[in-house]
């Protein structure tokens, strides 16, 4: 029985680190919010361009599976194309894309409004905290809204799996 459960938590860290092991680098802008919560310990919170889609406002596929009842829990793929020094979404696809599509994040619908001819989502990819000991995190809190930092740098597998590498300071523009 102990040998069972030693192979159920190697195997969770198995999967948990994956995408730091095999994942491909992207760096995605963020946009800071307070990262305070008593339960959960010492993290940032991350916002994302993908965190929060109005589907009228982004290419997808998700309308037109009108067969498809969308519902919190489901997974969508964010595709994603670089622009400038960051990649930012591209797309919203119901159906796992092609490996000619990559680079794509698998994200887990958390919120669906279906307001009128509108659906806005909310997503999370599993990039959405970064935990870190408490004066870190807030050291990197008025750094992000500071814009000292403003992106961070991911770890993307093949099969959209992602994990954070690091966080990355914000590039200085020549004036």
């Amino acid at each position: 029985m102990i040998l069972f459960q030693l192979g159920i938590l190697a195997f969770m860290v198995f999967s948990a680190t994956r995408p730091l092991r095999t994942g491909e680098p992207i760096t995605l802008k963020v946009r800071p919010i307070d990262p305070r919560d008593l339960m959960r310990g010492n993290y940032v919170v991350l916002d994302y361009d993908f965190s929060s889609v109005d589907l009228s406002e982004v290419d997808n596929d998700l309308l037109e599976h009108k067969d498809l009842n969308l519902k919190k829990g489901d997974f969508v793929y964010v595709l994603l194309e670089p622009r400038g020094d960051y990649h930012r979404m591209g797309k919203i696809a119901f159906q796992q894309p092609s490996p000619d599509d990559f680079p794509f994040i698998k994200a887990r619908i958390t919120y669906i409004n279906r307001g009128g001819r509108k659906a806005q989502l909310r997503l999370n990819a599993g990039i959405d905290s970064y935990y870190t000991d408490k004066e870190t995190a807030l050291a990197m809190e008025q750094s992000l809204w500071g814009r000292e930092i403003d992106r961070v740098h991911v770890m993307v597998t093949r099969d959209g799996e992602a994990r954070i590498k690091e966080m990355g300071e914000a590039k200085v523009e020549d004036e």
